[in-house]
């Protein structure tokens, strides 16, 4: 247990230590973590990940101030990692090193172990909550006694909650990434609410236990709070949190199902939050239950399938301006307004589309068809 060898080199070497090593892990023993308030330990992690914290520093946290050393040391074949010395206002000189170099060759086969031990650990990990969220884990006991061997306290009479924490912007560079799995567990590890945890497909998978008091605003306050530490530390946000309803832990595979669509629903129209549960969606829901079919497929074609075309065309922008129109009511100065073009483009545009579509746009059957239209076409692309 690397919190063991820490405490002890501790107590050899009379001072205390922190390690981060290559797979962004903070390692710490339990003294030392009792000693450094969480504010301190996210500033150490925010500077180790970005880079700005070398040689001695400081980090003030109200009226204490702490001092820290730190060294760059190698892993006998492949890698380094970074040794923290917490030291007092009297040490800030620098900390003798010759007892740390002496058992450095030990530290560095130990922090590697403990990284080896804790991939394969994880991997197994995220296969188990990928089953269980796939439905291939069976009874509500069977989940229980498999969650038992990673340290997850599951309970078959507990609720659970899934919340995909997706980032607004959609650059790639953006999105979560695996090498920030432990980064992201040091963050997480604060709110006792969040059970476990993955990281897939760019987003933050969160399964959060439900109080028998399921408070909407402790919910949003939590994760407003989460959603404040991880654009700190990470440097990206705002955030959007797609929220399922409450589920057993045999039902989970539901809740990951609606967590998954309110997020591939929200990502392609743009929709932010930062709060989203499937009731705010309404027929966009109802809409991705729909089966990708030909009579689906034709219904959309026959109405923006004319101005898909011409836009490819002409790179034009005629089906992007019909949405706007509609939903602002079809009218066409809001419209104008919205897409900062002139007025006259608009109603040139509206007459290229009624001529195309051979229809009338001030009828309401029309419209609601065409809104109807656009509204399956998101929702069949996201999916």
């Amino acid at each position: 247990d690397m919190e063991e060898f820490l405490a002890k080199a501790e107590q050899i070497l009379h001072t205390s230590l922190l390690i981060f090593d290559s797979l962004g892990n903070l390692l710490i023993s339990k003294k030392t973590r009792d000693i450094l308030p969480m504010f301190v330990q996210e500033e150490l992690i925010h500077g180790l990940y970005t880079g700005s914290l070398n040689g001695h520093f400081q980090i003030a946290c109200g009226k204490n101030v702490y001092y820290f050393q730190m060294e760059i040391m190698d892993i006998p074949n492949g890698g380094t990692f970074s040794l923290l010395l917490l030291q007092t206002e009297e040490s800030e000189a620098g900390t003798d090193l010759l007892p740390i170099q002496r058992i450095s060759n030990i530290l560095a086969l130990e922090i590697k172990n403990t990284s080896a031990l804790n991939q394969i650990r994880r991997q197994n990990e995220y296969r188990f909550i990928t089953e269980w969220l796939h439905g291939k884990m069976g009874s509500a006991f069977q989940i229980c006694v498999s969650a038992e061997s990673f340290g997850l306290r599951l309970s078959e009479n507990a609720d659970y909650r899934i919340v995909i924490v997706d980032v607004c912007e959609k650059d790639a560079e953006d999105l979560f990434i695996p090498r920030e799995l432990h980064i992201v567990r040091h963050i997480l590890q604060q709110f006792s609410q969040i059970a476990t945890f993955l990281i897939q497909d760019g987003s933050l998978f969160l399964i959060l236990n439900v109080p028998e008091t399921d408070d909407e605003e402790e919910l949003h306050r939590m994760l407003l709070d989460l959603g404040g530490k991880l654009q700190h530390i990470l440097g990206r946000g705002p955030f959007n949190f797609c929220i399922s309803q409450p589920c057993k832990v045999q039902d989970m595979p539901f809740a990951y199902e609606i967590a998954l669509n309110i997020s591939h629903i929200s990502r392609a129209c743009g929709i932010e939050g930062p709060f989203i549960t499937s009731d705010q969606l309404y027929e966009l829901s109802i809409l991705s239950l729909l089966p990708r079919n030909a009579v689906v497929k034709d219904f959309v074609d026959r109405l923006l399938g004319p101005l898909e075309r011409y836009d490819q065309r002409h790179t034009s922008n005629l089906l992007d301006t019909l949405s706007v129109y509609l939903s602002c009511g079809n009218n066409t100065k809001m419209t104008a307004e919205q897409l900062h073009v002139h007025y006259n483009s608009v109603v040139y545009r509206l007459d290229r589309i009624r001529s195309l579509l051979h229809v009338d746009l001030s009828d309401s059957e029309v419209c609601f068809q065409l809104r109807l239209a656009l509204k399956i076409r998101i929702v069949q692309a996201s999916n």
